[in-house]
């Protein structure tokens, strides 16, 4: 038996007192910068002068009698912090005035800088902020209004933000003005806790005390632990349930199911194209990957899962945490033919973002698919590659990687070898299947939503549509010729005075192939896959307001325990019932079973320079390989195709309406889990000299956030798709290519390779004739034969003089074609007798060590003599 998933809230409506609050927030907002920051110093002289030397003491806030600024504060403190405030607000007011030539691109992070002093400029700025609402809004007597800014102003003992423990979000909705501001606030609501005090970053050094931040609600003191104030959770949980309601609201009014779409209807009548279907997890096993129930709405979870996610949620919420979405896939999925930020799994965060801002929770989401690949090669060490912080990982590759094995060992590696274990969505169902029947694992999978977009017949009717479903459902006479060649809306450039591109911009964006959706396809699964993570929230905070003085059993929320006996189950899961073990008829059955690391060239990859092949290079390798190529410009102008036009519904500038965005904690799980080698000896092996970097410029970590390709090379520069297929090229006379493999256990070392390259691609050495370029007689290269074509060439043959060196620790061992390749026709696909395996049509791996003796730090070493040129793209290792 199968359940939709819907709810009608209560509480969905926001009342007249928070809508009236909403307004005058937003009628502060009209002031100026300037002017705000003159108010507030003045106001803030006023009060120090009459105030001097005087003390009042804080009511006690809630039921329990402690207050989440503690005791007494004194109301000098307390205005001594705002005139702080308010004198960095006069310094900075050139600063913070929104850009009017050009207007800023979409918003991005920022990283708070903040110190532990009492007068921090992030607290005081936010404790300013609320100062001068009150006082411009407000008639209430003196006392009352000091009252509120102290509630707002830090106490002296709360701890606030260290540099780089905190992210400021930095709202990338398109410009709009304060009259339109309180429009979205009258017609929507908007946060109207513009006094929201500061949390005690103090709680910070409890969470890092405890496994995965899981700290015993008893262990929670309550004098600086938000969880335990009651007026504040009230307050905080009433917020953020509006919110998020909200932004549900929003999303289906973008696509015409709103309240005033159809006022006669409820909640769960008009989300039906968002509903998440429930199915019992001992039915999963009866799903068939076509005709599924459910994936023509919102797709389909199992009670078990869902309340996973719930509690990941949770976690998130109440210990700071992060939330991280991750997809591994194709072209397709990457968004070929889009802006990068218009494919769906950006489109996640692009809403998701600025909501859990608002809850406290720092999200990302990550698009880390590659075009024409499949996910094999980053699939062995999918912690690295996705990063060890996912909470929930997509699966998007089905027509470049067909059946199981691989996506299998994709989740395998992200379940064994991870921080987090996360939920896995939309994998093939013989995955999901299994590892939900035999590991206990949560999963889910994407529905297309399609059925609250109506079939136009005619073009009139198509430009009538809502301009979210415009040209998505269109009937078969006017579908190719009219819809299809209007289904992208992307532009390579914008006209900017303060820079021009070196290379002429193209008028079209390259990848608009009949096979790549466009990005009113991305943006709706982007929704749908928002609006389920939303419905998980919403009950999750539902859940938390219902808890006795809103404490929550541990069991519900923590999560070690948990993935533990998830991990434990999966490694326990026979080869039979894990498609990943297919990997064994190529002798790489090892990757299914061991927590496996890697570092990588390509990307996007998370943290890239942490996770680079470079960054465990001995120094005296890294400096004789050129960095990547510098980016041109620096930032993006606004881009008004990332948005809808006016008069439709911005979703996202709706639920990022309100005050100015407060920092939240920013968990640095990359820390500690990205290990480098410390205190090694000058390398074992002369570093060669004739490697070069295939790489592009700037940051490409497949986020928001990310900067990437904004070269002088590049004809489309607000393309900004991450992926590329970037290695280190070495060839015969390159010399030894070295690293410095940390913490290996297991003694399991690997490298991916591109044995098909061509001389005349590493212009470094297309003269040298020996290794080095040193005309040592005993290290000539060898002379290239005809051998196979390759596309349009010819690829370099394996000459009698080719050998493969590998150097462990010093100690060299050297093989022949043979022992090399597997046979003499070059290991075809499938061969199993050489150290080169290969895996998927472009992907090859070759075995380095297979040692269980071989433990801890690690110097690995590999040199080609005699001919061919490879390119080295990622290192595994266990």
């Amino acid at each position: 038996m199968v359940k939709r998933r819907t709810e009608d809230p209560d509480g969905a409506e926001l009342d007249g007192l928070v809508r009236e609050m909403a307004i005058k927030s937003a009628r502060s907002d009209g002031l100026s910068g300037g002017w705000k920051a003159v108010i507030i110093l003045l106001v803030a002289i006023i009060i120090l002068l009459i105030t001097d030397s005087i003390e009042i003491k804080m009511s006690k806030d809630d039921s329990n009698g402690k207050s989440l600024q503690g005791g007494i504060t004194k109301v000098k403190e307390a205005a001594a912090a705002t005139t702080a405030a308010a004198t960095t607000a006069a310094t900075t007011t050139a600063a913070t005035q929104p850009a009017t030539d050009p207007a800023p691109q979409d918003g991005g992070a920022t990283t708070s800088a903040a110190t532990t002093t009492t007068t921090s400029t992030i607290a005081g700025a936010t404790a300013s902020a609320s100062a001068s609402t009150s006082s411009t809004t407000t008639t209430t007597t003196t006392a009352a209004t000091t009252t509120t800014t102290a509630a707002a102003a830090p106490a002296g003992n709360v701890q606030l933000c260290k540099a780089d423990d905190c992210w400021t979000y930095s709202s990338r909705a398109q410009p709009i003005t304060d009259e339109e501001k309180k429009k979205l606030a009258a017609e929507h609501g908007s946060w109207t806790w513009t006094d929201e005090p500061v949390r005690d970053r103090k709680m910070l050094d409890l969470y890092k005390k405890y496994a995965n931040r899981d700290v015993p609600w008893k262990d929670m003191p309550g004098d600086i632990a938000w969880q335990k104030n009651n007026a504040y959770m009230t307050r905080y949980l009433k917020e953020s349930k509006d919110l998020v309601m909200r932004a549900m609201e929003a999303i289906l009014a973008e696509y015409g199911h709103g309240k005033k779409d159809a006022p006669n209807d409820d909640f769960a009548t008009r989300s039906q194209m968002f509903s998440l279907l429930t199915v019992p997890d001992e039915e999963l096993l009866e799903l068939k990957q076509k005709n599924a129930p459910g994936l023509e709405n919102g797709g389909f979870t199992t009670p078990r899962s869902w309340e996973g996610l719930k509690r990941r949620l949770l976690h998130a919420l109440i210990t700071e945490d992060s939330f991280v979405f991750a997809m591994g896939g194709h072209s397709a999925a990457a968004g070929h033919g889009n802006h990068f930020s218009q494919s769906y799994t950006l489109q996640v965060a692009w809403i998701l973002e600025p909501i859990f801002a608002r809850l406290g929770v720092r999200h990302e989401a990550r698009n880390m698919a590659n075009g024409g690949m499949g996910t094999g090669q980053h699939g062995i060490a999918a912690a690295t590659m996705y990063g060890p912080d996912v909470d929930m990982l997509m699966w998007d590759s089905g027509m470049t990687e067909p059946g199981g094995r691989d996506p299998d060992l994709m989740a395998r590696q992200s379940i064994i070898s991870g921080i987090k274990v996360p939920v896995l969505w939309s994998f093939p169902y013989s995955v999901l299947q299994n590892l939900n029947r035999f590991g206990e694992c949560e999963v889910g999978s994407m529905g297309q939503a399609m059925t609250g977009i109506a079939e136009a017949t005619t073009t009139a009717e198509v430009d009538k549509t809502i301009w979210a479903a415009r040209f998505m459902k269109c009937a078969s006479d006017i579908d190719k010729e009219f819809c299809k060649t209007n289904r992208f809306n992307a532009t390579c450039w914008i006209e900017r005075d303060d820079f021009t591109p070196e290379k002429p911009q193209s008028p079209h964006m390259g990848g608009q192939a009949s096979w790549h959706p466009g990005n009113r396809v991305h943006q709706l699964q982007g929704r749908t896959l928002a609006f389920t993570i939303l419905q998980a929230l919403h009950e999750a905070l539902n859940e938390w307001s219902e808890a006795p003085n809103f404490e929550l059993p541990d069991d519900k929320w923590h999560v070690t325990t948990h993935y533990e006996n998830i991990r434990e189950k999966v490694l326990a899961i026979e080869p039979e019932n894990s498609p990943c073990y297919g990997l064994s008829a190529i002798g790489l059955e090892r990757v299914c079973k061991l927590p496996m690391k890697a570092r990588s060239e390509w990307s996007p990859r998370p943290y890239p320079d942490l996770t680079s092949m470079r960054s465990i290079m001995p120094k005296e390798q890294v400096d004789l390989i050129d960095p990547p190529p510098p980016v041109s410009y620096q930032s993006d102008v606004f881009n008004p195709v990332l948005h809808p036009p006016p008069g439709e519904v911005d979703v996202l500038n709706i639920v990022a309406n309100g005050p100015e965005f407060r920092e939240v904690l920013k968990p640095h799980y990359e820390s500690y889990y990205y290990n480098k080698v410390a205190g090694l000896d000058k390398p074992k092996q002369k570093p060669g000299k004739g490697h070069i970097l295939t790489h592009p410029s700037g940051i490409c970590d497949g986020t928001l956030d990310s900067f990437c390709k904004r070269d002088a090379k590049n004809d489309c520069l607000l393309n900004a798709h991450n992926d590329a297929r970037s290695g280190i090229f070495t060839d015969s006379v390159s010399g030894w290519l070295l690293w410095n493999i940390p913490k290996v256990e297991n003694g399991y070392i690997l490298l991916k390779a591109e044995t098909w390259h061509f001389r005349d691609e590493n212009p470094k050495t297309i003269e040298w004739k020996s290794i080095n370029n040193e005309n040592d007689n005993r290290q000539l290269r060898g002379d290239a034969e005809s051998g196979r074509m390759l596309g349009k060439r010819k690829q370099e043959p394996y000459c009698d003089e080719f050998r493969y060196e590998i150097s462990i620790n010093g100690k060299v061992k050297t093989l022949d074609k043979n022992q090399f390749t597997g046979d003499t026709s070059v290991g075809e696909l499938g061969s199993n007798d050489g150290i080169r395996k290969q895996m998927q049509r472009v992907v090859e791996i070759i075995t380095l060590a297979d040692d269980p003796n071989l433990k801890g730090d690690v110097e690995v070493g590999v040199r080609i003599k005699g001919c061919k040129e490879f390119l080295y793209s990622h290192i595994y290792w266990s």
